[in-house]
């Protein structure tokens, strides 16, 4: 199971000059994806976790930058430092080549809708890696995706050696005290043209019985993964089908929450909501 799940965990540490307690962020990755499946861990080329411990950290929000230092003169260099901070210069975009290997593509989607029909599952979703041309500008990548999307997360990371960086327009999983909440996504439109046309398209969305089959496929899985971590009965469907605008597309969106039982955590939820089933298929995992 490639990849993993990168995490930001609040946390509290002692700084290293001053000794006083200070509140951060650790960051790092943790090989859950085996873990959910039932996989037992093989040393490899991929580490079980890997953490670390910032002594600074630029937090950006919409105008406004937080900066956070293990001592005042940390504090001082880093807020000069956004001070003469200057306006970004992007780089022409990489040609890529997305119809690469586009028959083998074909013929996996041909096989999964046949796999389908023979009732092996019910929903796939079938992706692709494509290779690039030359080293790209992460930065720069991150800023550009997100000033044509609106994403529920984002992130960007170099560690141990490796860098990724991703957009996600769905919220997988938030834990508030005792309640748990997962909104899946699953229906699509563009609303890339003038009002009249997004709205239209909107309208579309919501009465394609594909995709509103696929949508609702999606929320009663959700239900009963909820269900298995919830106090019985607590499971409910805050919005159902409302439409969420990201960018230049739209989707169908829902929201479903519930109590956490007394003898489950954070943790539990996670282990059945991730990975998204809109990510992963239904079912979502095949031992």
């Amino acid at each position: 199971m490639g990849g993993g799940f990168h995490c930001r965990l609040r946390a509290s540490f002692y700084g290293a000059s001053s000794g006083e307690r200070t509140s951060g962020i650790w960051t790092g990755w943790v090989q859950l994806c085996g873990a959910c499946a039932g996989i037992a861990f093989n040393a490899g080329e991929w580490p079980l976790l890997t953490l670390t411990v910032p002594r600074e950290e630029l937090i950006f929000e919409k105008g406004n930058v937080t900066v956070y230092a293990d001592s005042a003169d940390g504090c001082r260099r880093l807020c000069e430092w956004v001070k003469e901070a200057g306006t970004t210069t992007q780089n022409a975009p990489l040609a890529v080549d997305t119809a690469l290997n586009g028959e083998a593509y074909k013929q996996q989607v041909a096989r999964a809708v046949a796999e389908i029909r023979r009732g092996e599952y019910v929903k796939v979703i079938v992706s692709r890696a494509i290779p690039l041309p030359s080293r790209i500008d992460m930065p720069a990548t991150l800023l550009y995706g997100r000033q044509a999307n609106t994403p529920v997360r984002s992130f960007m990371f170099r560690q141990e050696g490796r860098e990724a960086l991703g957009f996600s327009p769905e919220l997988v999983m938030s834990v508030t005290g005792n309640k748990v909440v997962t909104e899946p996504l699953a229906g699509t439109r563009d609303r890339m043209g003038n009002p009249e046309h997004n709205k239209a398209k909107e309208a579309e969305l919501l009465h394609d019985s594909k995709e509103v089959l696929e949508h609702i496929l999606s929320v009663k899985e959700a239900i009963a993964e909820l269900e298995a971590v919830c106090q019985p009965g607590s499971v409910v469907v805050e919005d159902l089908m409302s439409v969420r605008q990201r960018g230049s597309v739209q989707h169908l969106g829902s929201g479903v929450s519930g109590q956490l039982a007394e003898n489950k955590d954070a943790w539990d939820a996670f282990t059945v909501l991730f990975p998204s089933i809109t990510a992963s298929g239904i079912p979502k995992m095949l031992l």
